[in-house]
């Protein structure tokens, strides 16, 4: 995914407490509406030194820019084929002395199959399942003596290894109110150099309500994103310190949908967090995106 965080002693250590996968901020709500879609989307997310660690004096700002698609085809209605192509841009400032890192990332494709396609549970509810597998490839720039530059290991664009995906999305309806549930499971492989960055869990649990009016339909929605991303190990199989975390935000969004799009913004703030052993705080993070619906 999209962070870095900060290093130890001059950041000769690495750690991507922070490197989720704030795509979901936006994906949820469009697992509901089970539609062929090419989307663009800017992510936002910023991390600072701990005050209690304040020998670090940093600040990272993490922003993504990512084009995506979901369709399916007719001779298998029930799977939908999915891929995202991101670009970030990772900046580190500390002092007065800046970093900047940008470029292409790593390329992602999967699929998700159709479990449960809008069960009718009761008069006025309807139950959605799918699940899905994914590869995310080694297409971003990886420097594997990154380290020589005072960054972490995961400033890089790339993680310089293939991933691993699994995914399991549901939705409740109930007419114009809904419920969703997504998660998101990536395992990384060793870089050539035997980096291995830790694996990453993450969670979206979601309510919305569909505000009709003259020409577009207004969406609000708000949940809970909990995250959780395993230590690094270095080449020699050794826990990396200071790497790992987890957290819990509270999400707000407002959409805005028609029969051909689909646009909104959500917001999210950390109610709780551990990242990196309490050596970052992170900060609020923020998405928008357009999609063309057909």
């Amino acid at each position: 995914m999209l962070c870095l965080i900060l290093g130890v002693q001059s950041y000769g250590v690495s750690c991507d407490a922070c490197g989720c996968l704030p795509g979901n901020m936006g994906f949820g709500l469009l697992t509901d509406y089970k539609v062929n879609y090419f989307r663009v989307s800017y992510f936002s997310s910023r991390f600072n030194s701990s005050t209690e660690h304040d020998h670090h004096n940093s600040s990272d700002r993490f922003q993504l820019i990512d084009l995506s698609f979901r369709f399916s085809v007719k001779d298998f209605p029930r799977i939908n084929f999915y891929g995202q192509l991101p670009y970030k841009f990772n900046d580190r400032m500390s002092g007065d002395k800046s970093n900047k890192i940008s470029g292409l990332s790593d390329v992602s494709l999967g699929a998700n199959y159709t479990l449960i396609k809008n069960r009718q549970l009761s008069s006025n509810s309807q139950l959605y399942l799918e699940a899905g597998i994914g590869l995310s490839m080694p297409t971003g720039k990886y420097d594997g003596d990154i380290l020589n530059q005072n960054l972490p290991e995961n400033f890089n664009l790339g993680r310089g290894s293939f991933g691993y995906i699994t995914q399991l999305n549901s939705v409740l309806n109930f007419k114009h109110f809904g419920v969703l549930w997504n998660n998101n499971l990536q395992i990384n492989g060793k870089t050539n150099e035997g980096y291995l960055f830790g694996k990453q869990y993450s969670t979206q649990l979601n309510a919305f309500k569909e505000l009709d009016t003259k020409h577009v339909q207004i969406i609000p929605n708000f949940g809970l994103l909990y995250e959780q991303i395993s230590r690094d190990k270095s080449a020699d199989n050794y826990y990396v310190s200071e790497t790992g975390g987890k957290g819990l935000f509270a999400n707000v969004s407002l959409n805005f949908k028609t029969n051909s799009w689909l646009a909104g913004i959500s917001i999210s703030q950390p109610l709780a967090e551990n990242y990196s052993s309490g050596v970052i705080e992170a900060k609020g993070r923020a998405a928008i995106h357009f999609s063309i619906l057909f």
